[in-house]
């Protein structure tokens, strides 16, 4: 053996050793976690595997509401699973494949301290590692369902391709580049959110060239690359919701495509998103003391993105005040700082999704290490690094999607007393589609509550008239109490409850099916959960200990002589509208106060009518009153004319919590009076 193949066959072990660390490490911890169960696994990852596999998408009709049309290939690996694996294994497994990633990143981190010493390297890939390892939402997803992790490795695996090659638009920088375009176009195209780092790849890609010719054909080559990747990835699956619904990302963009299945607009979740300029670069500090309701409806820390913007400024300082002027920084720094810098606000504002971030959470690390060792050199450097690493882990608040204790099967099931027969199962509201496969029967079904086939004129409508003509038995499944707006919803179909209800009784849910009739005479009584509050047409209904507490469904507090507060994520009232208002769109407006104080300064709440979302409100310090009109649509007025008015609120917190009193009740919104408005009018 000689001396040349030693080094090479110690690095090869070591690379399989810290391989070996990662996934063991990873899977320990996914296995400490326990089960997964969290709300989009219930909602679509299982689902949308098997409806692929069986061609569902020709019976069913979005049972995983707006997810029914998302790229299922993501989660056919833990569909795979579940279908044959226990669940203990599942989730060693599942640890083990998340744990690639910080795999990826001790790799990009010693490639970028190439050129050091082999003790500098070696605490500067530790503290990457550390600094990577102490991400909140990525620690939240190992060992669950969620494709955010599980698409990482492709990303990481660009940057590492990225920031291979100190020389640009050299044969081998150009193959790199080529590998990365593939890899970041392949994640982009199984999971859309991806596309911050495409976008940011494809940036830092043009860097190293030496002129505009060089930049442009750089930028060229990845562009392309991506756009092939993207297609021979995912491009069956787009094609075949175009065929379906000429929309090939059907229901987003439909005011472009126009499809007839769905309102003609450009669906955007902008709960999350930053307001503004302002409103963004406070993100971060937001983060680090754990602001509820910034990115995600669960509770987290981070302080990471702070300490970014601080040593930045700092070392970018420092190192413009040396009089003998600053090294030029190597190729794979640069590239890889411009990554982040367009990857990064991408992300922001577009989507302020924080587990949407998880690429970008495990590519701190390496930024960080690339920012230090080009700001400071020698013992500072070294107390830079270890120092974020350090405050990076103390502070971590890690969320929870929600878990439960390891068992033999995954959802588990019980047989219920459901016949064995054609039936069309109508899903009552998110997360249930995950039922839908142990449904007995050649079962079919359908979501109606907010893709409405006698609104949108297209497929869903026709099929849905054919199956309720031709299907003889029709059943609800829903969770207990059954809401009344399904049922208003359902008389709209001529359908009514047939009174007999059989619990499933799986893991996760409490969920039931219940006999439909078309049959008027069978219909059989719901005991109401409120008597609706009569409203009419410029007169209030207010809510105080002074006034009969009118349509007030589920989580409220005992009123109080201002008003009322809601309760949890979710409060409820029940209206009646007077004829005279017409059939709509109708106006109504909302008095009551934000639960704001210094302990939590921003509130967020999204308002639903009958299941359709008409308001998304934002409340701080500076607006604490609210005054708000809201428009209900047409389609959330059903012909017994009750309205389901909802108030959701993500991440309530009690003042208890907050440290500001022995109140242990989950504060949302006040209540003070709903008023229907004249039709004329704009809403905000």
């Amino acid at each position: 053996m000689n001396g040349s193949a030693v080094p090479r066959i110690s690095r090869r072990l070591a690379n399989l050793l810290l391989l070996l660390l990662s996934i063991s490490a990873s899977s320990a911890y996914s296995y400490a976690r326990g089960q997964d169960l969290n709300w989009d696994q219930l909602n679509y990852h299982f689902y949308l595997p098997w409806a692929l596999f069986h061609g569902r998408m020709e019976t069913d009709l979005a049972p995983a509401a707006i997810q029914s049309f998302f790229n299922p290939i993501p989660y056919i690996p833990f569909y795979l699973m579940v279908q044959s694996m226990p669940p203990v294994a599942i989730g060693l497994v599942l640890g083990a494949i998340h744990g690639v990633n910080y795999w990826l990143v001790i790799r990009l981190a010693w490639r970028l301290t190439e050129g050091r010493v082999e003790a500098e390297r070696v605490w500067a890939t530790a503290a990457a590692t550390v600094i990577s390892v102490a991400s909140p939402m990525a620690l939240s997803e190992i060992g669950t369902s969620f494709a955010d992790i599980l698409l990482s490795p492709l990303a990481l695996g660009g940057l590492l391709l990225l920031t291979r090659h100190d020389e640009a638009a050299t044969k081998g920088d150009r193959a790199a580049l080529l590998g990365a375009s593939l890899l970041f176009g392949a994640a982009t195209s199984l999971k859309l959110t991806f596309a911050p780092t495409m976008l940011g790849f494809v940036a830092a890609s043009t860097l190293g060239a030496r002129s505009w010719t060089g930049r442009s054909a750089a930028f060229g080559r990845t562009a392309l690359g991506c756009a092939a990747a993207f297609i021979l990835v995912g491009g069956f699956w787009y094609a075949k919701l175009w065929a379906a619904f000429g929309n090939p990302v059907f229901p987003y963009f439909n005011a472009v495509f126009a499809s007839p299945d769905f309102a003609p607009t450009n669906l955007h979740d902008t709960a999350f998103m930053p307001k503004s300029l302002l409103d963004g670069l406070a993100y971060p500090f937001l983060w680090t003391i754990g602001q509820p309701g910034i990115g995600e409806q669960v509770s987290w820390r981070d302080v990471r993105f702070v300490l970014l913007i601080v040593i930045t400024i700092i070392g970018g300082l420092s190192t413009l005040s040396e009089n003998d002027g600053a090294p030029r920084w190597k190729l794979p720094h640069r590239r890889l700082a411009l990554f982040f810098a367009v990857a990064f606000p991408a992300w922001l504002y577009e989507f302020g999704v924080q587990r949407y971030a998880v690429p970008l959470e495990f590519a701190l690390g390496p930024v960080f290490i690339a920012l230090l060792m080009n700001f400071w050199h020698g013992a500072l450097l070294r107390v830079a690094g270890l120092t974020v690493a350090l405050i990076s882990i103390v502070t971590l608040v890690v969320p929870d999607w929600y878990h439960v204790s390891w068992t033999s099967h995954w959802y588990g099931f019980a047989t219920a007393a459901i016949p064995n027969e054609p039936t069309l199962y109508l899903i009552g509201a998110p997360p249930m589609s995950y039922a839908v496969p142990f449904l007995p029967g050649d079962a079919r079904a359908v979501w109606i509550d907010g893709i409405d086939p006698l609104v949108y004129r297209g497929r869903f409508a026709a099929r849905l008239e054919e199956d309720l003509r031709t299907i003889p038995n029709i059943r609800l499944l829903t969770r207990a109490p059954i809401p009344p707006h399904h049922l208003s919803r359902l008389a709209r179909y001529g359908l009514y409850f047939a009174g007999d209800c059989r619990n499933l009784s799986d893991r996760a849910e409490a969920l039931m099916v219940c006999d439909l009739t078309k049959d008027p005479s069978r219909r059989q009584p719901v005991e109401p959960r409120a008597v609706p509050a009569a409203m009419e047409l410029n007169e209030r209904v207010i809510f105080g200990s002074d006034h009969p507490e009118n349509g007030l469904m589920d989580n409220w507090s005992v009123a109080e002589s201002w008003g009322i507060w809601g309760l949890g994520t979710d409060a409820a009232l029940s209206l009646r509208i007077d004829p005279s208002a017409g059939p709509g769109p109708l106006r109504m407006r909302v008095r009551g106060v934000a639960y704001v104080n210094a302990r939590l300064p921003r509130e967020a709440i999204t308002v639903y009518a009958n299941g359709h979302p008409i308001g998304d409100w934002t409340f701080d310090l500076a607006q604490t009153e609210i005054d708000r009109t809201v428009c209900v649509p047409a389609a959330a007025i059903y012909p017994d004319r009750q309205i389901e008015l909802r108030f959701h609120n993500p991440q309530p917190r009690s003042p208890a919590a907050l440290g500001l009193a022995n109140d242990q009740r989950e504060l949302s919104i006040g209540l003070k009076s709903v008023e229907l408005l004249p039709p004329e009018g704009a809403c905000r």
